[in-house]
């Protein structure tokens, strides 16, 4: 999926909205941490406030308005902070968590600077030019904790220390009391919207797609049709030009067809005239002529074979356009087929041998049927050396939802790098040639292009002990 347009759009994009997911949250965090001991930014200040508010609080009203101080700070923040005395004693009566404790005894140890008063006594927190006062005595520990030493206006000597939340509580912070429930609902937000999202930018490329494997498969009319997807100039332009080309291609082959078709009909005269004169030089001639008579029918017979195939295959469009299906006996019809090849197997000798594994009944166009079985009969005699023999089988496949024919040839078969080329118009591999068998290079291809037409597939292979293996699968009526 992912070596696609479409699953690479839309794996960058999901990527891109969990990344930026990512990124947000790490950066809304990490504008949040505490910084240095010289810091002078939001945090370095606020932390400045509350320490000051703490001490305030405590002069004040107490242990209870330190207290009361404390849950106001923590439910507004979300951060915990406690208020220690010189010899680090808490001051709130509350719990004190490991690394509170922790970092308080590290910054009672560490060395004191001399703390002036005059800053504190002259004015408030809030109301402090940037930057540290004079002598800041402040720490932090492992990033999410910080202490401060100071002084409080009245002259004592306090510790706070605040604990900023963990980066999963912070995310408990941004999405609520369920984070995995909603983070879950986040992703799958963006993946439907990535897949919505790449589905609509490659949905032109998808009917480009679908137009050339119609037009590949013989569909000479598919068109890509303009619609609401087709807004973007490239595809458009894409569009416009795979159109011409669909159209030249289809004139190219209508004027082919109709070429083979005028030709073949302007040949069948003169061959008809050929064969009456053939007739009458053979009551006048001597019999020392006989021979050259006899070369000459064989040729005139060749040609009127590769005229008649000709005018056959110019006419499979014309017979796939209106194509009337007929239920047949395909068993009873392959035997009548074989009946009529056997005289041709007989001058050649060669034995025709039928194995009808069961009854098979399908839907299909009773004369494309006919050159079907003809075409690879016909073809597997010709190939066919004198003294062996043809076999054909039908029989049906396991799910009973083909007709499968195999017709075999005790040949020479076909050099592997031509078995792929048998069914296109007019080949015929040079051991054919070289054999001179005859033949028009036409039968395979008819009988491929009526395969096709039936929905049917036909393939050829070299059996392991020589010849020619072709077999023909037909889906069967549900």
């Amino acid at each position: 999926m992912f070596r696609s347009l479409y699953g690479k759009i839309f794996l960058w994009f999901f990527l891109t909205v969990v990344l930026g997911f990512v990124a947000t949250i790490l950066a809304a965090y990490l504008f949040n941490l505490p910084g240095g001991p010289q810091d002078i930014g939001p945090i370095a200040r606020l932390n400045d406030i509350t320490a000051h508010g703490m001490a305030r609080a405590y002069e004040k009203d107490g242990r209870q308005g330190l207290l009361d101080y404390l849950e106001s700070f923590e439910d507004d923040t979300h951060c915990n902070a406690r208020l220690f005395d010189a010899q680090g004693n808490e001051l709130s009566g509350l719990a004190v968590s490991p690394k509170i404790q922790k970092a308080m005894q590290a910054h009672l140890t560490a060395p004191r600077p001399e703390l002036p008063k005059r800053d504190f006594k002259a004015r408030p927190a809030w109301d402090r030019p940037p930057g540290p006062p004079p002598g800041m005595d402040r720490m932090s520990h492992a990033q999410t904790t910080q202490s401060q030493r100071f002084m409080s206006p009245r002259g004592h000597l306090y510790l706070a220390v605040i604990q900023f939340p963990s980066p999963w509580h912070f995310i408990k912070m941004q999405f609520g009391h369920r984070p995995p429930i909603r983070l879950a609902v986040f992703l799958l937000a963006g993946f439907f919207l990535s897949y919505l999202l790449a589905r609509y930018l490659t949905k032109p490329v998808r009917k480009l797609q679908q137009a050339a494997r119609k037009l590949g498969h013989g569909d000479l009319s598919a068109r890509v049709a303009e619609d609401k997807h087709m807004n973007y100039r490239e595809f458009k332009e894409l569009g416009h030009e795979f159109n011409r080309m669909a159209e030249r291609v289809e004139k190219l082959v209508r004027s082919q067809q109709q070429l083979i078709r005028d030709i073949s009909h302007e040949l069948r005269s003169p061959l008809t005239r050929m064969k009456l004169s053939l007739e009458l030089a053979r009551k006048r001639a001597d019999p020392i002529c006989q021979a050259e008579l006899d070369r000459i029918e064989r040729d005139a017979a060749r040609l009127e074979e590769l005229v008649g195939q000709s005018l056959a295959f110019a006419q499979m469009d014309k017979l796939e356009d209106d194509l009337e299906l007929e239920r047949i006996n395909l068993g009873s019809m392959l035997v009548s087929v074989a009946s009529d090849v056997d005289l041709e197997a007989q001058v050649k000798n060669v034995t025709l041998a039928m194995n009808v594994k069961t009854v098979v009944m399908l839907d299909a166009n009773r004369e494309l049927l006919r050159r079907i079985l003809e075409n690879i009969l016909r073809n597997a005699v010709r190939h066919c050396p004198p003294g062996k023999s043809v076999e054909a089988v039908l029989s049906t496949d396991e799910a009973v939802t083909q007709a499968v024919i195999t017709i075999r040839d005790h040949g020479a078969g076909v050099p592997e790098e031509h078995l792929s080329e048998l069914f296109k118009p007019f080949f015929r591999s040079e051991a054919s040639r070289d054999r001179g068998t005859g033949g028009t290079g036409l039968g395979l291809a008819i009988a491929w292009r009526a395969v096709t037409m039936h929905g049917g597939v036909i393939s050829v292979a070299n059996a392991e002990d020589g010849g020619l293996v072709v077999e023909v699968r037909l889906p069967l009526p549900a």
